[in-house]
């Protein structure tokens, strides 16, 4: 069980794709973090 703060994972999107607008960056990242805690949880 792991997990990666979301700020983490907003630099790897901008990496990956830097055509990707903040308002774009912000949707994925609520999508992925449905609970709000700042941070993407796996097992």
């Amino acid at each position: 069980n792991g997990y990666i703060p979301t700020t983490c994972l907003r630099e790897i999107l901008r990496e990956l794709d830097d055509q990707l607008t903040d308002e774009e960056l912000d949707i994925m990242i609520e999508e992925i973090d449905s609970d709000g805690s700042g941070t993407v949880d796996f097992d």
